[in-house]
């Protein structure tokens, strides 16, 4: 064998305006996973739900969710038609990358 196989993390990203949460969360996972993440960010619920279900048809599941706390219902809704689907909850960098520790090696 003459290279290693390197697994890409597939995450979805959910932006609801909140002042600046998609770019210190994107920010934080390139620093901290820095070629071993594929990240899409998605403006609103129904693309990314879309998007999440499209990906699980096609064989290639994301591999995690991110959502801001004000985004519950919304992370409820996809955790209960996607089981599989790890669901973080993140406020700030601290809670991320304890939250991504737990599903990402």
């Amino acid at each position: 064998m003459t290279g290693l196989l390197i697994k890409k993390y597939h995450i979805a990203i959910l932006d609801h305006d909140n002042d600046g949460f998609v770019t210190r969360v994107v920010g934080a996972l390139k620093t901290w996973y820095s070629n071993k993440v594929v990240i899409k960010t998605y403006y609103d619920t129904r693309s990314m739900f879309e998007a999440v279900n499209v990906n699980r048809a096609k064989n290639r599941p994301f591999d995690m969710a991110v959502f801001s706390p004000e985004q519950m219902a919304e992370r409820m809704i996809l955790q209960r038609t996607n089981p599989n689907l790890k669901v973080v909850v993140c406020r700030d960098e601290q809670t991320l990358r304890s939250e991504a520790s737990k599903v990402l090696l």
